[in-house]
C-alpha cells in the first residue's frame, strides 16, 4: 500500500539533503517532491522599518541610503530562510525508516 509523508524543514538546503539521504538510502520510494513557501512583503517591510527609523534619528540622508534595496542580497536570504515542504509517496514497509531520517535531519510537522 502507498502513503504519503510529509516534513517541514527551515530551509531548501536542509530539504534537499534529506532528498538525497532517503534516495540513497531508502527502497520503495515512487516520488519526492518539494514546495517553498513565499515570504509576505509584510514581513520583509517590518524587517527593514526598523532599521529606517533608527537611521531617520541619526540623520536622514543616511536613511535614504539604507533604504535601498539589494535584491541580489534579498533574493539570497530570502531563498535560504522560507521554510520548505518534503512530500515523500513511499510503500507502507518504508514508512518507519523515512520517518526516522526525517526526525534525525531536523524535520519539523511529520505526518
Amino acid at each position: 500500500m502507498l502513503i504519503r509523508i510529509t516534513a517541514e524543514f527551515d530551509s531548501r538546503e536542509k530539504a534537499e539533503a534529506v532528498i538525497g539521504r532517503i534516495r540513497s538510502l531508502v527502497k520503495g520510494v515512487y516520488s519526492i517532491n518539494l514546495m517553498q513557501s513565499r515570504i509576505s512583503s509584510r514581513s520583509f517591510s517590518r524587517r527593514t522599518g526598523n532599521l529606517s527609523e533608527f537611521m531617520q534619528n541619526t540623520g536622514t540622508l543616511m536613511s535614504a541610503a539604507i533604504n535601498m534595496p539589494d535584491t541580489a542580497f534579498e533574493s539570497s536570504v530570502s531563498s535560504q530562510c522560507r521554510k520548505t515542504t518534503v512530500f515523500i509517496v513511499c510503500d507502507s514497509k518504508c514508512d518507519r525508516k523515512i520517518r526516522s531520517i526525517l526526525e534525525a535531519m531536523g524535520g519539523k510537522n511529520i505526518n
